[in-house]
């Protein structure tokens, strides 16, 4: 199913309209398509397009400073939210590694916070559950 672009600010609405269409403009996201109309161009967003928007909302609010990176690194195609994004840097705020951890290596996500400056953990599970009941309330 696709949605348009009023029917995902209405998922995320938390998240101003404007910000979205900023994060697709910065190529965090691709839309699903568009097609035209007497209005102008409409994009509609596919459901991989809504647990992308959310993997960046849980990005943007833990201040990551390689959203990009991450987005084309990890999640340019369907996401595979059944794992941990896990992001870890040191000293030099510039330097960033980012890896896909699946659930049951929780092991791997202690030892990098004990080995690392900054540890940056998303829960994509939880980013799904989120996207999904947000689907279903606006729906």
């Amino acid at each position: 199913m696709n949605y348009t672009r009023q029917q995902v600010n209405a998922i995320f609405y938390p998240v101003h309209c404007k910000t979205i269409i900023s994060w697709e403009k910065q190529g965090y996201f691709q839309n699903a398509g568009h097609y035209a109309d007497g209005r102008g161009k409409i994009r509609v967003y596919s459901v991989d397009n809504l647990y992308q928007i959310g993997i960046v909302a849980e990005l943007s609010k833990l201040n990551c400073t390689d959203i990009a990176g991450v987005m084309s690194s990890h999640f340019s195609n369907a996401p595979d939210m059944n794992n941990y994004l896990l992001i870890t840097g040191n000293d030099r705020r510039d330097y960033l590694v980012s890896r896909l951890v699946p659930l049951k290596y929780k092991n791997e996500i202690v030892a990098a916070v004990s080995c690392s400056t900054s540890v940056i953990v998303v829960n994509l599970p939880h980013v799904k559950t989120w996207v999904d009941a947000s689907i279903k309330v606006n729906a």
